[in-house]
């Protein structure tokens, strides 16, 4: 585990993934706090990255819903990127969509 801090909030801790090929080593705590920073920096602009694609596709909808609902997991590694986790093979996405019927309050 890592940590990283924003500002003078408290730290947060981060888990980094090696990569293929890679082992742990022992690191300076400023390295650490490096890393983990990073991280958590590409893990925020995916969730962003992500929130605004999804708002633009709902937007493109000819029938908007009244409720979306978005899950995804990120893994964050040692290089400090942060990709959508994997479920099995692939990348888990999970999308709800709902509409309310006319009417129905």
């Amino acid at each position: 585990m890592s940590t990283g801090s924003v500002g003078e909030r408290s730290p947060i801790l981060v888990e980094l993934r090696p990569g293929p090929g890679v082992q742990r080593v022992a690191l300076k705590p400023q390295d650490l706090a490096e890393m983990s920073a990073k991280a958590l920096a590409s893990a925020m602009s995916t969730v962003q990255n992500m929130a605004e694609w999804v708002s633009t596709t709902i937007d493109d909808l000819a029938g908007n819903p009244d409720k979306v609902k978005v899950e995804f997991g990120i893994t964050l590694d040692v290089e400090g990127q942060a990709l959508v986790a994997k479920a099995g093979a692939e990348a888990a996405i999970s999308v709800t969509l709902t509409w309310k019927r006319r009417g129905d309050e």
